[in-house]
């Protein structure tokens, strides 16, 4: 449900945007940078909130769905690969201003760009501390099995 509430927020702020500046005038853009931040940075929860992955993903996927079809591509060949999902965020979010530079025509590029070099910086800033333990080998790889596999597994090399 979390998940669903996320994505869906970015679709509601997105098309608000749109019908109040436009499709072609950066209204998409600004409020699911807007979005992002209100999800990160949430005033009911004495702004703490969540990294803003799923909500800048659903932004990518409504704003460039190209561009998002390579960055989930992306993201899961680097989680299925090296089981940390922190990282595929972060190569994700860096990726994103790079395809937005390579993808979009330069008469149309400079709020996109813009919108979306900030959104790579917000992420991976967000990402520090997941940053610092990948860099000591601290950080929690993901697993397919449920806790309570993973415990019994423990428990029976225990003995």
């Amino acid at each position: 449900m979390t998940i669903l509430g996320d994505a869906l927020k970015a679709v509601v702020a997105i098309f608000i945007g749109w019908c109040i500046m436009g499709m072609h005038f950066g209204g998409g853009y600004l409020a699911a940078l807007l979005c992002i931040v209100g999800h990160v940075y949430p005033c009911y929860f004495k702004f703490k909130g969540g990294k803003g992955v799923v909500t800048s993903a659903v932004a990518v996927l409504m704003l460039n769905p190209p561009i998002f079809l390579i960055i989930i591509t992306v993201f899961i060949l680097v989680v299925i690969t090296t089981r940390y999902i922190s990282l595929g965020s972060v190569i994700g979010a860096a990726l994103y201003p790079l395809l937005i530079y390579v993808t979009v025509p330069v008469r149309s590029r400079g709020f996109a760009f813009l919108f979306a070099f900030i959104i790579a910086c917000f992420v991976i800033y967000l990402h520090r501390d997941n940053l610092k333990r990948l860099a000591h080998g601290t950080e929690s790889k993901f697993s397919f099995k449920s806790k309570n596999q993973s415990e019994n597994k423990t428990e029976k090399n225990e003995k």
